[in-house]
């Protein structure tokens, strides 16, 4: 069996992490695993209960609460990808870890965007082992945007400035800027096949249905159809052995994702592992309008607009 070497994995580092880290704000592209969210867990004082035909219920003093899954629990998960990706506005918290040998790397993400404003408030983190980190922050108010890059991020903002500044329409016209590739991990769903449906619980207000299946990467891959590319930015393995995905995900009663975990299970003797979470909340609400930074510290003009080209890859 061949050995696996970091630069073969999808990791920040491994391209520009400038283009990933905006991904990764704009488009998260890149991970965005483990930790982070709610507890997959059942909640104090509830009680959850699931009946011959399906259905759970859950129960909190003298109220309850009953979810009819789908009849079709991996037609439930895909539907909810593309639900999910076709809302425009919504806050996310995903941290990925992945382990390859002896080396660990990270990516974590937090902020709020509405693409359809063209409002942003998101930050990027990034710790590629060996010492090499980076951060990212995108700002956008639906007029304007402004990026701040320190740390290995692929970039340096000249003139002593601190934020590079361009038009939000940017936003528009980047590869980059779209729900499938901030959070394109979650297309994996669409390779299920064999999903459960498990207990439900409330998460930010909504009540929403556990569902929990397994496949392998490359059924993943498969599956993901036209968004392979945007899966394989988010989590990018490369083994010769079937490498399993075990995946736990839970979906509102309007059908959109609030959580999804994702736990790598190498077989024995590759050394990969790894988990990534992602979880939204806010769903559909109105995203705050960010203050513009400090016009001292901003870069503007040609020099500004190279660096967002290549920030944004597009």
């Amino acid at each position: 069996m061949r050995r696996l070497h970091p630069e073969e994995l999808p990791i920040p580092m491994r391209r520009p992490v400038a283009v990933v880290a905006l991904a990764a704000l704009l488009s998260v592209t890149a991970c965005s695993t483990s930790g982070g969210g709610s507890d997959a867990g059942g909640d104090g004082g509830k009680t959850t209960t699931t009946a011959d035909d399906g259905k759970t219920t859950t129960t909190e003093g003298d109220t309850s609460t009953t979810i009819a899954p789908d009849d079709d629990p991996d037609q439930a998960v895909a539907d909810a990808v593309n639900a999910t990706l076709d809302n425009p506005r919504f806050s996310v918290q995903s941290e990925a870890n992945l382990t390859v040998g002896a080396q660990k790397f990270q990516l974590t993400t937090d902020g709020s965007i509405d693409y359809e404003g063209l409002v942003a408030d998101a930050e990027i983190t990034i710790d590629g082992g060996k010492g090499q980190q980076g951060q990212l922050k995108l700002l956008a108010d639906g007029e304007k945007l402004w990026i701040n890059a320190e740390g290995d991020v692929g970039v340096t903002i000249p003139d002593g400035k601190s934020w590079v500044e361009g038009d939000a329409d940017l936003l528009t016209s980047s590869d980059n800027f779209a729900p499938v590739d901030l959070i394109g991990v979650i297309v994996a769903l669409r390779g299920a096949d064999g999903t459960k449906a498990e207990g439900t619980k409330e998460i930010d207000g909504v009540e929403t249905q556990q569902y929990s299946t397994t496949l392998t990467y490359d059924e993943a891959v498969e599956g993901a159809g036209a968004d392979a590319e945007a899966f394989k930015s988010a989590l990018s393995l490369t083994s010769e052995k079937p490498v399993d995905l075990n995946i736990d995900v839970w979906v509102g009663d309007d059908g959109i994702i609030r959580t999804f975990q994702l736990e790598v299970d190498a077989p024995s003797g590759v050394p990969l592992g790894g988990d990534y979470t992602v979880e939204l909340t806010d769903v559909g609400d109105d995203v705050e309008v960010p203050d513009a930074p400090e016009a001292s510290k901003v870069l503007t003009g040609a020099k500004a607009d190279a660096l967002l080209d290549k920030l944004m890859g597009g």
